[in-house]
């Protein structure tokens, strides 16, 4: 089975897993009605790594089910469930580290070396069919090196690096500075360092867990958690909807000077928009994340914007 088949497995396992265990299933390996894969079918074993070592840090600076960046916690809960998940390494085909990392290679090294000094399977392959989930903004960018050969599943999905480290204003540069493939095409055409973020048959991007900021969470998540209230199918007046921060710098001094002057950190999308459509008929821009008329604007919009941004992949 090849990388892509066993990511997009990944993926179906863990949902299965999350029906199974909504109704009642119980988790297969202590379950001896339920079927498991027969021969020629992926295995995975999870490590079971010290929580006091690996997750207590991360546990103890966000909650499970209300963080946007909780893809390393939730993942592993649900596929534990699933019938393709087994508890003797030596039957397995693929390893899952349950690794929580908070912040970017936050011990990251230390978990390889762990794996390394325990098990012999990681030396095997160099780690590539280990599985890590990584909830940072940049992929694999924000990954730490050891891990090149392993799968990671995330929220990214763009294979080269962002240009933000220097400002991007729209209005006296070039875009092309803004523009992140552009750079990295330069980068290789010089001969220089291309780190990928994403690599395309290997890693697998999935969707982030529903939560935002404590004070927006309630906005975003109130309606899927209770369909009962969404607005009903209405008469979708205006052709594209969106909702999000056009200028992160726009309450500092001298904003004024340089408007959008971050604007790098969203590929410049989210701006260029804002500069051509804001307040004409037709088109609800807002430049806020939540507000009073979310929902409203958002089911009477034929096409809803989600560009990108901080969270990039999430988002």
């Amino acid at each position: 089975m090849d990388r892509r088949s066993i990511s997009l497995l990944l993926v179906f396992v863990a949902l299965q897993a999350q029906y199974q265990h909504a109704s009642g299933g119980g988790n297969s390996l202590n379950n001896p009605n339920q079927k498991t894969p027969g021969d020629g079918r992926p295995r995975i074993y999870i490590y079971p790594l010290p929580d006091e070592q690996y997750r207590r840090e991360a546990k103890n600076a966000r909650q499970e089910n209300g963080t946007f960046y909780g893809l390393n916690m939730l993942f592993p809960r649900h596929i534990r469930y699933s019938p393709y998940i087994t508890d003797d390494p030596e039957k397995a085909t693929h390893f899952y580290v349950d690794y929580w990392n908070y912040w970017v290679n936050q011990g990251g090294n230390h978990v390889v070396a762990y794996l390394k000094s325990k098990w012999p399977y990681w030396d095997r392959t160099n780690g590539a069919d280990h599985i890590f989930t990584v909830p940072h903004d940049f992929g694999r960018c924000d990954f730490y090196d050891q891990v090149e050969d392993a799968i990671l599943l995330h929220h990214f999905g763009k294979v080269s690096w962002p240009q933000i480290a220097a400002e991007c204003n729209l209005f006296d540069k070039w875009g092309g500075e803004c523009d992140s493939l552009m750079q990295n095409a330069l980068k290789a055409h010089k001969k220089e360092t291309f780190r990928a973020c994403h690599i395309p048959g290997q890693d697998m991007v999935v969707p982030p867990p529903p939560y935002e900021l404590t004070e927006q969470s309630p906005h975003f998540i109130s309606m899927y958690t209770n369909p009962d209230k969404l607005p009903p199918p209405a008469n979708r007046t205006n052709l594209l909807f969106y909702s999000g921060k056009i200028d992160l710098h726009a309450d500092q001094e001298g904003a004024k000077l340089r408007p959008w002057s971050d604007a790098g950190y969203s590929f410049g999308v989210r701006q260029s928009v804002h500069h051509m459509f804001a307040g004409k008929p037709g088109f609800a821009i807002h430049s806020s994340h939540t507000h009073g008329s979310y929902w409203q604007d958002l089911t009477n919009a034929t096409f809803c914007l989600a560009s990108a941004g901080w969270g990039w992949g999430g988002r």
